[in-house]
């Protein structure tokens, strides 16, 4: 049987990585604040899959990666894919119902852009979404909201990303 990885995985890894801050008094918390946890699952050999439903960049400043705003696109597509393991079987990716909100900017040199917006968007080609390798693990995050509609390719670029994370063959 062929297994799928299903919303409710992509759904606690929201909750767990970005959800926190906004249901949670920091003040009150005995554990280590977001950044910290994210970064020592790095330099554990644990993978990270950001998908913010709200801009994150308190939580990522120490990895040097930022959620930057951007005019708002709808109902629109982009081809421009790098080939990656992740890409494997995307060509095409984009939204029909969701606003694209934010690009990813990004300074360590092991990160790279998968997927690109076109340059009529935001005036020059900016990075939707990025992943790669820092320090032992492995990071990917994707823009708002290209994660929340099954349309065009997004559920395999998902899928893919998922897979190359846990070490598994991508399919």
């Amino acid at each position: 049987m062929k297994r799928r990885w299903t919303g409710i995985l992509l759904a606690a890894i929201v909750v767990l990585l970005t959800g926190c801050s906004d249901f949670v008094d920091k003040d009150q918390l005995s554990i280590t604040p977001e950044a910290e946890i994210i970064l020592e699952a790095l330099k554990q050999k644990i993978s990270i899959l950001l998908i913010p439903f709200h801009p994150v960049n308190d939580i990522l400043e120490n990895l040097e990666i930022e959620m930057t705003k951007a005019k708002t696109i709808t109902n629109a597509t982009t081809n421009l894919i790098e080939s990656h393991n992740i890409t494997e079987g995307v060509w095409l990716i984009g939204v029909k119902r969701k606003p694209i909100t934010h690009y990813w900017t990004y300074r360590p040199a092991t990160i790279k852009t998968i997927v690109w917006s076109p340059p009529q968007w935001w005036g020059s080609e900016k990075p939707l979404v990025i992943a790669g390798n820092y320090t032992k693990g492995k990071i990917a995050a994707i823009a708002p909201f290209i994660y929340s509609e099954d349309t065009y390719d997004n559920k395999k670029l998902i899928d893919n990303i998922i897979r190359w994370l846990l070490g598994v063959p991508i399919e």
